[in-house]
């Protein structure tokens, strides 16, 4: 539709929205633009049949310098040690297409200068040449850091921000978003075993998750998001005869976490509070226990620090405890609509004592 305007210069002044995807390392940012990448596809190709549309990715991290460039919009022989021939770059190729760059807060200055210049206005130039080519893409980025934060510290440019953030999807961790994590579970087991079980897969022989294992997986506190739940499935699936159970799951976390201590390195105090905190949450979870018994009463015996009762409240929040009443009640502390001294108690705990 784009090379179809009846007005190409009222085009170019607009330009397509980008799109900024952004969420910590492997919530699955790449996972989202797939999906969003097949949606796309399957509306092109109701007006092309038979055709598919244009696609190019790139992660900007792996790149430095000239080759960040040249990897954007191309090179001309000879303009660097290395380049032997003429080379398009990944926009020119995915002409009418879309292009999906990762780690966008990784592009160095000229390349961020060369990037505005393109989304605002479709053109460009090949590293080593004079010619102004030009191209039309719909551009979706990804990043897991904070673009605000670079743009205090002068190391990424507002003005390019604003153009790729149009259209911003924010992708919360699997901590956040636990309701997800047995579909998305069921998802991977399926395209794991289409890798390293096809032949059980061809005669219907599927994995399966039962109940057990799925609301094993949701209570898992997970520091490697989409990753991590990726490789417990594998590790589940492997050791398993294809039905899988809480038992399965449970295991092949522990072997996650089992590592030699010829190998292992020790582990910050972050992460340590960050384990303690996913252990108490799981207990009061399961009703295995209350906020008195594995926080409080731990707390006060200086079984737990503070930083650790901070991350068990954070963790909570992220679930949806975001109100005092709230965290009352997925503590298992008491019922703040008939327990008001002890609700009195708990918040005096939490305000005054540990000063959250």
């Amino acid at each position: 539709m784009w090379k179809t305007q009846k007005n190409p210069e009222q085009a170019d002044i607009l330009g397509l929205p980008s799109v900024l995807i952004t969420g910590r390392t492997g919530a699955g940012k790449e996972f989202l633009f797939n999906n969003l990448y097949t949606r796309l596809n399957e509306l092109y190709a109701e007006r092309h049949p038979g055709c598919s549309l244009p696609l190019k990715k790139s992660n900007i991290a792996a790149y430095s310098g000239e080759l960040t460039y040249s990897e954007l919009f191309g090179h001309k022989r000879g303009a660097f040690t290395g380049a032997h021939v003429d080379r398009r770059g990944i926009f020119e190729e995915a002409d009418g297409g879309v292009v999906f760059l990762d780690e966008i807060g990784d592009a160095d200055p000229k390349t961020q200068v060369q990037l505005l210049r393109f989304l605002d206005s479709g053109e460009f130039v090949r590293l080593g040449e004079n010619t102004t080519r030009h191209a039309q893409v719909l551009l979706v980025a990804g990043t897991n850091r904070d673009l605000r934060q670079l743009i205090a510290e002068g190391r990424f440019r507002e003005d390019l921000y604003h153009r790729l953030s149009e259209l911003i999807i924010q992708v919360p961790s699997l901590n956040e978003r636990r309701e997800d994590i047995p579909d998305l579970a069921v998802h991977f087991l399926g395209r794991l075993a289409q890798v390293y079980r096809p032949e059980e897969v061809a005669a219907g022989h599927n994995p399966v998750l039962n109940q057990e294992a799925k609301q094993v997986l949701s209570q898992h506190h997970y520091t490697g998001n989409m990753r991590e739940l990726r490789s417990i499935l594998l590790r589940a699936m492997l050791y398993s005869d294809g039905r899988i159970g809480g038992a399965d799951i449970e295991q092949a976390i522990v072997q996650q976490v089992e590592v030699s201590p010829a190998f292992a390195e020790k582990p910050s105090f972050e992460q340590l509070n960050q384990q303690a905190a996913a252990s108490i949450s799981q207990r009061i979870m399961a009703g295995q226990g209350d906020f008195w018994s594995e926080v409080y009463r731990p707390y006060s015996n200086k079984e737990l620090t503070r930083e650790g009762v901070i991350e068990v409240i954070e963790q909570m929040r992220r679930r949806g405890a975001t109100s005092m009443p709230k965290l009352a009640r997925v503590l298992a502390a008491c019922d703040p609509d008939v327990e008001t001294k002890q609700f009195y108690r708990f918040k005096n705990f939490l305000y005054k004592t540990v000063k959250i």
